[in-house]
């Protein structure tokens, strides 16, 4: 089964390594999200801590992938082939970036905002320099997969919805971490950036 068929990928090669990356970004996913379950539920439950932003996340990254043949469709003029390769190139490399930083967290990863008794401030690995790490390989992989398709708006139009998500997302993660950690977390931020260094 062909997720796209031939519609936006022309021969076998680009057809075939797209049907590989958007499977390996579904399993990938999927196994985060089944494996820090124990995780979602560990945190002291207060009311609102979330505000709805793991639905969010999800719903949002699914969607930014959905979208991008309907670019096509509406503006039916794609970009060179290397495109595609530059995108893929970007997907994997945020695929690895996520694992990476879900990895570092280990216990302390979770797909809803909550803040367990045991939680500390984790700063090894990518969170040394950044405090979202996973985000960015998120929307680094979200990126990749509208490069791959070569849709002129695609990129923007995904930026759009990952700024919102993200952002979203970050305001309300940062706000319950500042509530449960106070300076300690406020002088973390002052020595990081949230998702790109020197950027923001």
């Amino acid at each position: 089964m062909y997720f796209y068929g031939d519609t936006y990928f022309p021969g076998p090669v680009l057809k075939n390594v797209f049907q590989i990356l958007l499977i390996a970004v579904l399993l990938m996913e999927t196994a985060i999200l089944l494996l820090t379950a124990r995780n979602n539920q560990k945190g002291e439950k207060r009311n609102g801590e979330d505000r709805g932003s793991m639905l969010l996340i999800i719903v949002g990254f699914w969607l930014s992938v959905l979208l991008n043949p309907l670019y096509i469709r509406l503006f039916p003029v794609v970009l060179p082939v290397p495109v595609f390769w530059l995108g893929f190139a970007a997907a994997v490399s945020g695929m690895i970036l996520r694992l990476y930083s879900v990895w570092t967290l280990r216990k302390f990863f979770s797909m809803a905002v909550r803040v367990g008794s045991e939680q500390k401030i984790v700063q090894d690995g990518p969170y040394r320099l950044i405090r979202h790490p996973a985000y960015t390989g998120s929307i680094l992989t979200l990126l990749g997969i509208s490069l791959a398709f070569r849709s002129v708006p695609g990129v923007p139009a995904t930026l759009l919805i990952a700024a919102a998500v993200y952002g979203y997302r970050i305001r309300t993660e940062e706000k319950a971490l500042e509530k449960n950690f106070g300076a300690v977390y406020r002088d973390y931020e002052q020595r990081t950036w949230r998702l790109v260094p020197h950027v923001w």
